[in-house]
């Protein structure tokens, strides 16, 4: 159990406490009455639990074999899940019984023969199956525990999810069961390998459940639908194209082998040839014709048989690219039909042209009435009066800007002379200082007067200019 115990703490944490390992490993049936809450924690876990396992192929039935897909429930099964700190879990019956009444659990036989989807109401088991099963859990019946073999639907959906995955920008696709395994076997992660009847269960939920597929069983052939398409039976064509391709995988995995062979052989008989053993040298040459010739025949038959793929696949794109356009044109010949062919639309067009004709000739009657009542004079002299506004409105306009301007320039000349009288009293009443401190007097003369003097004298010049 310890590998088993192990995979179970790594995937579900409830595993890893001790408190929670021992409840769940406990008889909590009673919890149903007394701790609702409690028991369906407990359930659900061990629904997770149970699932993950078997999808990692963990808990084999009583014959050693391991599904997946399918989950045995007999004595088996509590012995692999048994642990040395908590023993054997006492209530796996009713975990059982109660994934069976959710039909996350399924009889295998059940499922396996149903005509109908198992997401359908009304689908097997029977409420009395489910009622018997649940009793028994409860330990308030008599008769074996809840036992056999039952499909996981929890894996199957996961195995959906994964070939949809892979299908998400594929086009339709032809496999034999060996082809598909292949090609898509690792849909539940790497590792995880697919029997004949692990591929049973699932092309039969693939194709009937979630229709992603088409099946037949007999025929063991398998037709994938490009996705949001809804499948197309299989035909006597597409039993035939399985087939090839099985034969196309058979032949590709013959040749790598044979060709490892030939190296082998001609590195041997190079290697006797160099150690002079002339006898065994030509057996082993013998061999390599013979591997040789297998290999070009192998290869022969390989290239015939992509040869007929490669013709299979363009006489499909031609039927379907002439069944495209036979649809197209059955369309075309009905939007035709709804315009009436050429005479048609050419009784519309005359149509048209002759009511857009009478519309014109309306608009031309209705203009000259509205124009019969118009003096041509009267127009003239009230468009000359409205010129003759507007030319008044623009003059008062502009002697409005040119008074402005002038109000203007009128008084930043009354500042700049305010300013000029108001420098002119300063500079008189410096000088006079000026003469009142003088140790000697200068004379009166121009060419002697004081700086202020001077300047003063400028200023009444610049002063007499700006009165001119």
């Amino acid at each position: 159990m310890s590998s088993l115990l192990d995979f179970l703490r790594a995937h579900e944490p409830a595993f890893q406490s001790k408190s929670r390992l021992a409840s769940l490993y406990s008889d909590f049936r009673h919890q149903s009455a007394t701790n609702p809450d409690g028991y369906a924690a407990n359930i659900a876990t061990w629904h997770r639990a149970l699932s993950a396992a078997t999808r990692a192929g963990l808990l084999p039935d009583d014959n050693g074999a391991s599904s997946p897909f399918v989950l045995s429930t007999g004595p088996g099964l509590a012995r692999a899940l048994e642990t040395r700190e908590c023993g054997r879990p006492l209530a796996l019956d009713a975990v059982i019984a109660d994934a069976l009444a959710k039909k996350t659990l399924l009889p295998v036989p059940e499922f396996l023969s149903s005509k109908t989807s198992i997401y359908a109401r009304g689908w097997v088991p029977s409420p009395w199956d489910v009622l018997s099963w649940a009793v028994r859990a409860a330990g308030l019946g008599s008769g074996p525990s809840v036992t056999g073999r039952f499909v996981v639907l929890e894996n199957l959906e996961a195995a959906l999810a994964g070939l949809q995955a892979q299908l998400k920008n594929a086009g339709e696709e032809v496999h034999s069961l060996a082809t598909f395994a292949r090609e898509h076997g690792g849909l539940l992660g790497e590792g995880v390998l697919l029997s004949n009847a692990d591929l049973h269960i699932l092309l039969t939920y693939l194709s009937r459940d979630k229709p992603v597929l088409s099946y037949d069983a007999t025929a063991g052939v398998v037709k994938l639908a490009p996705a949001h398409t809804t499948p197309v039976p299989i035909t006597e064509a597409d039993v035939s194209v399985a087939n090839l391709r099985t034969l196309q995988a058979d032949l590709s995995a013959q040749i790598s082998p044979l060709e490892d062979r030939l190296t082998a052989l001609d590195a041997r008989a190079r290697e006797l040839v160099a150690q002079k053993a002339n006898t065994a040298a030509l057996a082993a040459l013998r061999s390599k014709k013979m591997v040789d010739s297998a290999l070009a025949k192998r290869r022969a038959a390989l290239h015939q048989v992509e040869d007929v793929l490669g013709q299979i696949e363009a006489a499909r794109d031609n039927v379907a690219l002439v069944k495209a356009m036979r649809e197209s044109a059955a369309v075309i010949k009905g939007l035709n039909a709804e315009v009436g062919g050429v005479e048609g639309v050419e009784r519309v067009v005359d149509a048209l042209r002759e009511q857009t004709e009478v519309v014109e000739d309306v608009t031309r009657l209705v203009g000259e009435v509205g124009a019969e009542g118009v003096d041509a004079g009267d127009v003239e002299e009230e468009f000359e009066a409205l010129e003759r506004e507007e030319r008044e409105k623009v003059e008062a306009e502009e002697r409005r800007v040119r008074n402005e301007k002038e109000q203007k320039e009128a008084a930043e000349r009354a500042r700049r002379l305010a300013n000029l009288e108001n420098y002119e009293e300063e500079q008189r009443a410096k000088a006079e200082a000026e003469k009142q401190t003088a140790e000697v007097e200068k004379p009166q003369g121009k060419e002697n007067a004081s700086p202020a003097e001077k300047e003063l004298e400028e200023m009444a010049s610049s002063l007499g200019a700006l009165n001119l």
